[in-house]
């Protein structure tokens, strides 16, 4: 079993498809599509990753600095704040977060964060945690062949005990809820939330379903009861004065080796 260090490793892995797929879009975000980033109004903006890998941190630490020119970091209790309350005219923000809980969140990012008191947001599914599963490379990656390592509870009590940072669930087994159940569903909503709170001696406030599927008429009670204050999605997209629904957040997945050609074209979605 092949432990993946880094994104080449990663991309080795792939298959044609996918290959052809990522070339394709590359080679039109870079010299064809429209990259104007209109920055004009006032707007949340919620990127997010899932791994920052040893050869993307350079890349990864170019994509903050980029952002830093167009709006302030806030953390995601305040996104929630600013939005219940409205945004105010040419308020511009970004609010970061990392799914999957993966190791080289700690090993590449924190410390970049701290350095810059930039808050950010971890979704952690619970069960993955001190790598307890070796089924993580079938998983997240459609590969039995591979593993990743993940944050140890320890990690996430040291990223907790940081003020900017915050970890919300992303259920326990990363399954897609909307497939589940009725019970477990809402076992993998209530329960991670549970688990975090125990381990960390901090209320959990934020959900972010796995791979962004939920079902609205069902699942979405289900969060709201679990007291939860806030789901991300994965749908693209600003938040805004016209779309402040802190039950629907919209996020820009991003991976940490694009460049900023990439950003300026999503974020002008």
């Amino acid at each position: 079993m092949k432990i993946i260090k880094t994104y080449k490793q990663l991309v080795e892995i792939e298959n044609l498809h996918k290959k052809f797929k990522n070339i394709l879009k590359s080679f039109l975000i870079n010299n064809i599509l429209s990259k104007k980033f209109n920055e004009e109004n006032e707007y949340v903006i919620y990127p997010f990753w899932h791994h920052v890998f040893d050869d993307e941190i350079k890349n990864f630490k170019s994509q903050i600095n980029f952002m830093k020119n167009y709006g302030d970091f806030i953390s995601y209790d305040d996104s929630i704040k600013i939005l219940n309350q409205g945004l105010k005219p040419k308020e511009k923000y970004f609010c970061l977060s990392f799914d999957d809980g993966f190791k080289n969140i700690y090993q590449n990012v924190i410390d970049i964060f701290l350095k810059d008191k930039i808050p950010c947001m971890f979704f952690i599914p619970t069960s993955f945690i001190d790598n307890l599963r070796n089924d993580s490379g079938e998983i997240f990656f459609n590969s039995k062949n591979i593993e990743i390592e993940f944050l140890s509870w320890k990690n996430c009590e040291q990223i907790a005990s940081e003020s900017i940072f915050d970890i919300g669930s992303h259920s326990i087994n990363h399954s897609l809820i909307s497939k589940l159940s009725t019970e477990e569903c809402i076992f993998e909503v209530k329960e991670s939330k549970n688990i975090i709170e125990s381990k960390l001696k901090k209320i959990c406030n934020h959900f972010a379903p796995p791979v962004g599927d939920y079902s609205i008429n069902r699942d979405l009670k289900i969060i709201k009861d679990s007291k939860y204050k806030s789901l991300s999605t994965t749908i693209r997209g600003k938040m805004s004065h016209q779309n402040c629904d802190v039950f629907s957040l919209k996020r820009q997945h991003l991976l940490a080796n694009w460049n900023t050609n990439y950003l300026k074209y999503f974020f002008s979605k």
